[in-house]
């Protein structure tokens, strides 16, 4: 049951995407089982990144943030994991994001910053 509940949220997911967001392309390695990854086909300045979910890969994640190529990057998704995995997986997201303009920096519990 709650695998039929997460395939029908992904495929109303998937569906509303279609719908209301015209304007928007998925990332290589996206699709409905990861919603966090819709990219936007107009620049944007700031893209919030899903680090770490039961969804994804590093790869997929990787992907999307060199999809988007915003300027900023900030991690969201990120409470599972411990403090190795994080370093790993934002290591592998600032070096190749960088290498395509997208500065990531790791937010601290609490920590703000003005977008």
């Amino acid at each position: 049951m709650l695998k039929l509940k997460g395939l029908l949220a992904a495929a109303t997911f998937a569906l509303i995407a279609l719908l209301c967001l015209p304007a928007t392309t998925l990332a290589q390695g996206c699709g409905p089982q990861n919603p966090n990854c819709i990219v936007p086909t107009a620049p944007v300045e700031t893209v919030l990144v899903p680090i770490h979910a039961p969804w994804s890969k590093t790869a997929e994640v990787v992907d999307f943030v060199v999809s988007v190529r915003a300027s900023n990057g900030y991690q969201i998704h990120d409470g599972l994991l411990n403090d190795a995995g994080r370093q790993l997986t934002e290591a592998h997201v600032s070096r190749i994001g960088g290498q395509h303009g997208t500065q990531y920096r790791h937010l601290a519990t609490r920590e703000t910053v003005e977008v």
